[in-house]
This record gives structure tokens, C-alpha cells and sequence, in this order.
């Protein structure tokens, strides 16, 4: 099971992206975020979020992954205006830290109504058992 990481949101030109270190916690929340609109929203696939090393090199799938991860979570759960992803070709600038800020941005966003959404369930008993319901459907 994934952890969630506290995203860096404050990434700045100079800054250096590191694959062992920033990819993984970038995948680590991606997967977190999928397991907890697992429990809010029909299920739906996030995939290519594969392991990266210290060896391997990046090509346009591995941005992309993780840009494909964002769009499945925001299309399959709650979309805002604001959310943008891309689609990385070979041969085109990848990241930069802008990309960088919006990526972890959207996440922590996403982790942030995800987490909302969980607390406006509502318990109740019926008959001796208890149950949950959400107190407003998908999208409200």
C-alpha cells in the first residue's frame, strides 16, 4: 500500500529533480490518491506508474505516466477548471518546475477533497447494524 508524502510545492528554477527521491514520492501519492477514491468513486485504471531507479532514463512514457495517473484521478473523481496536464512527445522540453509545482499541486489539491469527502459521510443505525451513506454524490 502507498504511502502519501507531503508534496513539494514549492519547487523554483534551480531546483534539481531527482528520480529516487522526488518520482517516488510523486508515484507514491498518485497511488495513495487511487486507493483512497477507490473507497469514494467507481473504480477505474491508473496505470504505468512503474519503479524508476537511479539508472534508468527517462523517456516521454515516464512523464507521461505520471501525467496520465493525474488526468485518470481528476476525470474519474472531482474535476476542477484549474487542473491541467500534458502530453510529453520525444524530443520536447520535459519538466521544469513549473510542471513540477502543478503536478504536486494538483495532487495535494486532490488529496485535500478527497479527504472532505470522506468526513461528510454520515453513520447511522438501523435494525442493531450500523451503516454509511455519503451525504452528497460523486461531483458534489
Amino acid at each position: 500500500m502507498a504511502v502519501w508524502r507531503p508534496p513539494k510545492t514549492g519547487w523554483v528554477r534551480t531546483d534539481a529533480f531527482d528520480v529516487t527521491v522526488d518520482y517516488v514520492r510523486i508515484r507514491d501519492n498518485l497511488l495513495f490518491l487511487r486507493d483512497m477514491a477507490a473507497r469514494l468513486y467507481p473504480a477505474f485504471p491508473l496505470d504505468g506508474l512503474r519503479e524508476y531507479g537511479i539508472t534508468d532514463i527517462p523517456v516521454a512514457a515516464f512523464f507521461n505516466d505520471v501525467e496520465d495517473g493525474l488526468k485518470a484521478l481528476y476525470t474519474h473523481t472531482l474535476a476542477r477548471d484549474s487542473y491541467r496536464t500534458r502530453t510529453l512527445r520525444a524530443g520536447e522540453r520535459v519538466w521544469d518546475y513549473g510542471d513540477l509545482n502543478r503536478i504536486e499541486r494538483m495532487e495535494l489539491q486532490l488529496y485535500r477533497d478527497f479527504s472532505a469527502h470522506r468526513r461528510r459521510a454520515l453513520k447511522f443505525r438501523l435494525g442493531g447494524g450500523e451503516f454509511g451513506t455519503a451525504i452528497s454524490g460523486h461531483g458534489g
